[in-house]
């Protein structure tokens, strides 16, 4: 099943060093999960710092919902078609964002950079 949980602690080593979001990341606050068939990971980000939130009653303002195949295209280090971004993954790639839209908006740079991060941690 994938992410797993190995892939998520890599992952969020990952974006914590990422240099890009250093720049803007202070700004970079939210709550929010990954899911996928049933497994849920909840990504707490405050000033830009990664953290997962073990806590199974914080409800996330936002969660970004598809199966495990399609967050495996996501993270595959080959670019696939409607998989590389936000935008052509909610139009084609069956990825729901669920969530107040403000909270997608205002976090929109980390959220895309983070999505682009899954393909330096890949599918291994």
């Amino acid at each position: 099943m994938f992410p797993t949980p190995n892939w998520i602690n890599r992952y969020l080593e990952l974006l914590n060093q990422d240099e890009e979001l250093k720049l803007y990341g202070k700004h970079f606050d939210l709550l929010y999960a990954i899911e996928s068939d049933g497994n849920k990971y909840i990504i707490d980000v405050k000033g830009g710092i990664f953290v997962l939130n073990n806590d199974p009653s914080i409800l996330p303002k936002l969660t970004l919902r598809t199966s495990s195949n399609h967050w495996e295209n996501f993270a595959h280090s080959k670019l696939i078609p409607t998989y590389t971004d936000l935008f052509g993954a909610t139009a084609y790639g069956n990825l729901e964002i669920i969530g107040d839209a403000q909270n997608i908006w205002s976090n929109i740079r980390g959220l895309w950079r983070s999505i682009e991060i899954m393909r330096k941690v890949g599918t291994a």
